[in-house]
């Protein structure tokens, strides 16, 4: 399957190739050799996965190539585990956004199998990324001494958890571990902090200010705010006092 959902002038071809026996390396090049296409990368197993990338007619494909059984396994592990993990995801979205090139029946059948997006999967990744990290308590510190590198560590691991707490409020797998297509895919959740978007991105242009580090701050307490209404049962008491703290000043200047 391909996934033909988002492109522009820079974007490359992605293909997952679900093989019901184990393949052979002459298997994999076949395609590529049939087309001209020139090797970039061509991994052995790992992660359970085979993978590789070519270049034909200045297009660059990237493939990644499962074992069936192992994507029914990731199915089962999100979808009757309900496990945490956001690898995983990725390739449900996949599976949600793709294409079938052959072999529709079993897509189709895969699909059905992610219709419906369990309550248990929402709250068990509620509970997994509703706390900051501890670095965010130095935010104000970080600011004060100009510490760039670090503040934006920081922030973008804040942002990652709104991020995430966003998409599973909205019952949407994740489609990138780094939130690639971050516009596009931000514009089609529904349920989502007033002005998300243009409040985020702002915080990243230009010199980072006070006024930055309080606005993240709002959007974190709305986005908290948001899961309270919809996951009353869920308990973020403890999360949002966390989110409040910020290291203490001892009135001593820096030598």
């Amino acid at each position: 399957m391909c996934f033909p959902c988002r492109e522009d002038e820079y974007s490359d071809i992605e293909i997952n190739v679900l093989w019901n026996k184990d393949h052979t390396d002459d298997e994999r090049l076949y395609p590529i050799k049939e087309r001209g296409g020139k090797v970039l990368d061509f991994f052995p197993f790992e992660d359970e996965e085979w993978s590789e990338s070519y270049i034909v007619s200045n297009v660059k494909y990237e493939i990644s190539n499962f074992r069936t059984i192992t994507f029914q396994r990731i199915i089962d592990d999100l979808l009757i585990k309900q496990e945490a993990d956001i690898e995983k995801q990725v390739l449900l979205a996949s599976l949600q956004s793709g294409i079938p090139l052959i072999g529709k029946d079993i897509f189709k059948a895969s699909r059905r199998q992610i219709d419906r997006y369990p309550t248990a999967l929402t709250i068990n990744l509620i509970k997994e990324y509703k706390e900051v990290t501890n670095s965010w308590h130095s935010r104000y510190g970080l600011l004060a001494r100009n510490d760039w590198y670090m503040l934006q560590q920081v922030l973008f691991s804040v942002e990652k958890n709104i991020l995430i707490l966003l998409f599973v409020l909205n019952k949407e797998f994740i489609q990138h571990p780094g939130f690639k297509w971050l516009r596009k895919s931000v514009n089609a959740l529904k349920v989502k902090p007033s002005n998300f978007l243009e409040r985020s991105e702002k915080i990243h242009i230009g010199q980072l200010t006070m006024k930055d580090l309080q606005e993240l701050e709002k959007i974190l307490v709305e986005t908290y705010r948001l899961v309270e209404r919809a996951y009353p049962e869920i308990d973020l008491n403890e999360a949002k006092q966390k989110s409040m703290l910020t290291c203490p000043t001892n009135n001593k200047q820096s030598l």
